[in-house]
């Protein structure tokens, strides 16, 4: 076509295809090779900006413009009309400018982007193609790919236009521009040559297939495409990869079809969405905030109004980052909703958050910030009662509902704000809407508050409620009528309960089991809870459960567990965050170390600040007893009397005083012992016994009760607390109680059973890593110390751990499935090995080592 045009037969050069295929490039090269020929080169570019200026093409590509287009241009033309003669010559002296040009020399004339060109520059483009016969001039236009016109039909009419259409490059042609990186460029790239360079040099930078020249190339294909192709991205990189063309129609108003058609051409798109993972955030960064804050807006409105998911349209609520209209709450309150089921709490957080910043009512939006102060509970207390002054705003205003006023409430006082707590409850118990296990659980947790006369014996067992159910079930307990439906009624609600959530029904139950004295049936469905709520963004559920645990293992008797378990409790929560429930935690982590002889560390837990408030719910009663039994460890026998009474005057006048709940009788009595007054210790241990038919509290106070008599009568009550310590699964106040019987057998003569319960006691309180215990039972033996066992057989070692715990011939043969004459044989084995003469003789520490 060159050569032509340099013989005199002007040409004609329609170059099309996507954008970035190198169009640009292509005329660049072109203008080189002929201007070493000789041929002057007029470029001219178009750009969207310049569409509507008037002859711009052509201002760019005559420096010096015809005296009658510049006359037309001052005159405002902006459309040449064919039936209008000056617009006719106009169009032939700016002809004549070219034709004179190429007089004096031959000339290449390029336009690019020719799909941005202002339409009287494309009428004079027209009007030159028809006459370039003659003329030595090489026109060359090049344009992305588009739907064919007038202009295009006008122009390839004339036989001296060529169309030369340019492609992607193959998978191929990519492996020889790139080697090794060919199958992963052309993935990328789609073959788009701009885009794969780009990608090359990337990589040579950084070493990936990403990085600032894919975005700037990426942002110019985008610019230079379409004017349809720029806010079909943005739709796109907003609505995601799934979404459809009809929805991304309504977003944008352009020819989705027709548009994404272009851009899988041009390798941008594969399937309708981007080759690249990275387009969609570039496209996304690249807008105003503005813009893209009003596409994520726009968008979330039309998937709601076609009824999408909410966390969908959420998602879109959240990115548009602006305020929204009241229709936005709903959607933003089942996204927390759906947020919630699948754990993530945080995410749940912003959307009510977000929420109540809408445009919604009052009431709505006071609803939304409650159930935002119980999603954040659910994580941090302390952090939920930032929401504590708007709510009793609306308390007040009366913009709550019954049960987001009972939330308030329990939230309130949890923290220990009790006169605003008891402003809130007067409130509605005004309105004649509190429920009636709302007043049971207020009696059970915070007595004060609890309404004069409310009756803590009417069963409401039968409703679905848990947390009704539950609260009953404790109630029952608490008052000292343990029945058998209360564990059966707390069972089933832990049968039925969910791992999520922040509700303590849970840990009524539970706690309504330990209370009963059923230990191991509580440990077992607490430690299924924690299992299950691990993970799950629940620490306020987790920490309650935690210190659950730890008041199960104290009561069992196993010290190091308790500790372990309260030490979790507490660092899962603040101090702060605990509220007045802090004494939950701290008075099992008191209790363990003081038992367990860390008697530092147990008067650090004591010197902790605890909220004056706790010693008005249950938490206080227990932190009491904790201390009080620090007392007594201390020789301050009269702080420890004080504690446990003041105990007794609490729970009395709280109708709670159910031994199994705290025995501060038998704490008293020890206290009173302490103090060489064995009438008043006898007293306070008989009462308990006659409020305790069974069970952990009378084990201790059969115990207590011993002690205040003389030893023929002593050995009964001792064999009796044993017997109870042992099947209720307290070690630690069995390991006492033996020792107390030792004694006992020791001053009515009977030495050698008397050593062999010693040394049974010993061995359990060891096991209960109750050091001090152990240092009072046998001075000299030393919890820690080996034992030399390795010459024996396994079987040996089971025989002779069960001899050194006091067991006869006969028990062992039961609980080994052998013969008595069996038994015989391994323990004279045992006894030559051991060197020692019988099993009074056996190694205290025994049992572990087998």
């Amino acid at each position: 076509m060159l050569a032509d045009s340099l013989s005199g037969n002007g040409r004609v050069a329609l170059v099309s295809g996507p954008v970035g295929c190198g169009k640009t490039e292509l005329i660049h090269i072109f203008a080189e090779i002929a201007s070493k020929a000789g041929v002057r080169f007029l470029k001219a570019t178009c750009a969207p900006a310049e569409r509507l200026l008037p002859f711009g093409v052509i201002g760019q590509l005559l420096p010096s413009a015809p005296g009658r287009m510049a006359r037309l241009v001052a005159s405002g033309l902006s459309v040449i009309d064919p039936r209008v003669p000056e617009h006719v010559m106009m169009l032939n002296d700016v002809c004549h400018a070219f034709t004179d040009l190429a007089a004096e020399g031959p000339l290449l004339v390029g336009v690019d982007d020719l799909q941005h060109a202002d339409a009287p520059s494309l009428d004079c483009l027209l009007f030159l193609a028809r006459r370039i016969g003659t003329a030595r001039i090489l026109l060359v236009l090049s344009e992305n790919d588009r739907p064919r016109s007038p202009f295009h039909g006008e122009l390839l009419r004339e036989r001296h236009c060529r169309r030369v259409r340019l492609g992607t490059l193959t998978r191929r042609e990519i492996g020889v521009l790139s080697g090794a990186l060919g199958e992963d460029l052309h993935r990328l790239s789609g073959g788009n040559p701009l885009l794969a360079h780009a990608l090359l040099e990337d990589h040579a930078a950084t070493g990936g297939l990403t990085g600032p020249a894919f975005r700037e190339v990426l942002l110019a294909c985008l610019q230079r495409a379409d004017p349809g192709v720029a806010a079909l991205a943005a739709g796109l990189a907003v609505l995601g990869e799934d979404t459809s063309p009809a929805l991304l129609g309504r977003l944008t108003g352009v020819d989705v079809p027709y548009l994404l058609r272009g851009m899988e051409n041009a390798g941008l798109l594969c399937d309708g969405w981007f080759r690249h993972p990275a387009a969609a955030s570039v496209i996304r960064d690249d807008l105003p905030q503005r813009d893209l804050g009003e596409l994520h807006l726009r968008a979330a409105r039309l998937l709601h109004d076609q009824g999408a998911p909410a966390v969908d349209v959420a998602r879109h609520l959240a990115a548009a980052d602006r305020p929204l209209a009241a229709w936005a709450a709903p959607v933003l309150h089942d996204a927390a909703e759906h947020a919630l089921r699948e754990g993530d709490v945080d995410e749940a957080v912003r959307h009510l958050e977000r929420a109540v910043r809408t445009g919604a009512d009052d009431r709505r939006r006071a609803a939304t910030r409650s159930r935002l102060a119980r999603v954040e509970w659910r994580t941090s207390p302390a952090t939920a009662a930032r929401h504590f002054p708007a709510l009793l705003t609306a308390s007040r205003e009366g913009l709550l509902g019954c049960w987001d006023n009972v939330s308030l409430l329990r939230q309130l006082l949890w923290h220990g704000r009790l006169d605003e707590a008891e402003e809130a409850l007067e409130r509605v118990r005004a309105s004649g809407s509190l429920p009636r296990t709302v007043e049971l659980w207020l009696a059970t947790c915070y007595p004060r508050l609890a309404e004069d006369g409310c009756p803590l014996d009417t069963p409401s067992t039968l409703t679905a409620d848990p947390w009704a159910r539950a609260t009953t079930a404790l109630a029952q307990v608490l008052t000292g009528r343990c029945s058998g439906e209360a564990v059966v009624t707390a069972e089933q609600i832990l049968q039925g309960a969910r791992a999520n959530g922040v509700s303590d029904y849970r840990v009524a139950a539970l706690l309504a089991l330990v209370y009963a004295d059923h230990l191991d049936t509580a440990a077992t469905w607490c430690d299924r809870l924690l299992a299950a709520a691990s993970g799950r963004r629940a620490e306020t559920l987790l920490a309650l459960l935690a210190g659950t645990r730890a008041e199960i293992s104290l009561r069992q008797g196993d010290l190091r567990d308790a500790a372990q378990r309260a030490d979790t409790a507490l660092g899962l929560l603040a101090h702060q965050g605990w509220g007045t429930n802090l004494g939950f935690p701290l008075s099992c982590a008191l209790q363990a170390a003081t038992l367990s002889g860390r008697l530092d560390d147990a008067a650090r837990l004591v010197e902790l600040p605890v909220p004056e408030a706790m010693f008005e719910t249950r938490a206080g009663v227990h932190y009491l007893y904790a201390r009080g039994q620090h007392h007594l460890a201390t020789g301050r026998h009269h702080a420890a009397l004080a504690d446990f009474l003041v105990i007794g005057e609490l729970v009395t006048s709280w109708r709670l005083d159910a031994p199994a709940f705290v025995p501060w009788r038998t704490g008293a009595a020890e206290a009173w012992l302490r103090q060489c007054s064995p009438e008043r210790a006898r007293f306070l241990a008989e009462e308990q016994l006659s409020l305790t038919p069974d069970g952990r509290a009378r084990g201790i106070a059969l115990r207590i009760l011993a002690a205040c008599e003389e030893p023929p009568r002593r050995l009964a009550l001792l064999a009796e607390a044993t017997e109870v310590l042992e099947r209720c699964g307290d070690r630690y106040e069995l390991a006492k109680a033996l020792g107390e019987l030792s004694r006992a057998q020791h001053a009515l003569g009977d030495q050698r059973r008397a050593r062999m319960v010693l040394r049974r006691a010993w061995h359990v309180a060891r096991e209960c890593d109750a050091l001090p215990l152990c240092r009072e039972l046998l001075p000299d033996e030393h919890p820690h110390s080996p034992c030399h066992t390795d010459a024996l057989s396994g079987a040996e070692r089971r025989v002779a751990a069960l001899a050194a715990t006091g067991h006869t011939n006969r028990e062992i043969a039961d609980k080994l499935f052998i013969t008595p004459s069996t038994v015989e044989q391994h323990l004279t084995r045992v006894y030559r090995k051991l060197n020692v003469k019988d099993r009074t003789d056996l190694p205290t520490d025994m049992a572990s080592s087998a």
